[in-house]
């Protein structure tokens, strides 16, 4: 890795190029500044600008708009991975709890007085 780092930092043509590709990202007809200053003043002339907003985002349902929907349903799905995690869970310490006690001779008709 290193020495693909340093053969690129000496070779004149990767840094030409990254000075190419510089230029042509900064090469746009206004500043971040007037792009800005132009659509408030934009959204002000038109009073909010609302043929902007999605015709489909007004037609959708309050828990739809809020995706309560997809929320719910990933809240289910997290409830039933953690439920049958815990039942593979207990199934596997009593298979292994009990083969632990055959394996060291522990009596399971032994009852403590």
């Amino acid at each position: 890795m290193q020495a693909i780092s340093s053969k690129h930092c000496c070779d004149c043509r990767y840094r030409e190029n990254a000075k190419k590709v510089s230029q042509l990202m900064a090469d746009q007809p206004s500043t971040p500044a007037d792009r800005i200053r132009f659509w408030v003043d934009y959204v002000v002339r038109h009073g909010g600008a609302s043929h902007f907003h999605s015709a489909g985002a007004r037609r959708l349902n309050w828990f739809q708009y809020w995706c309560l929907d997809v929320g719910l349903s990933l809240v289910v799905a997290a409830v039933l991975l953690v439920f049958i995690g815990s039942r593979i869970l207990r199934l596997t310490v009593s298979v292994v709890g009990f083969g632990l006690m055959k394996a060291f001779g522990a009596d399971s008709d032994c009852t403590v007085q």
